[in-house]
């Protein structure tokens, strides 16, 4: 918010297309990173093997990004960081709330084993 005053609107959906390419451009980079020192074409050959993925991934990225509407103007400053803060927590409250639905006493009462006996 602080750097660029826009709320980005379909970086959730973007985020969940692209999240099954993540382990593979991870794994391939590390590979990349641990073994190009001692082996060069290896090395090459994991970040070549990162590379495809991570240009579908920049690819989607660009994509949405061009979508109509993907970028809305937010207020800058502190005012635009402290809005944040309250719209991200009032939507992680509603989404707990909606998985989280309280129970009534009387359904407790009426299944809650009853007091005073014992089972023999």
């Amino acid at each position: 918010m602080l750097l660029e005053p826009s709320f980005q609107t379909w970086s959730l959906a973007a985020n969940l297309v692209v999240a099954p390419l993540v382990p593979p451009i991870t794994v391939a980079a590390t590979l990349a990173l641990a073994v190009g020192p001692l082996c060069p074409p290896l090395g090459w050959a994991a970040t070549a093997t990162a590379g495809i993925p991570a240009e579908v991934l920049a690819t989607a990225a660009q994509g949405f990004a061009a979508l109509p509407g993907a970028r809305l103007p937010w207020a800058d400053g502190p005012a635009g960081v402290i809005a944040m803060a309250l719209v991200s927590v009032a939507s992680a409250a509603l989404v707990w709330g909606l998985g989280h639905q309280p129970r009534s006493c009387v359904r407790e009462l009426a299944e809650a084993p009853p007091r005073g006996k014992v089972d023999a």
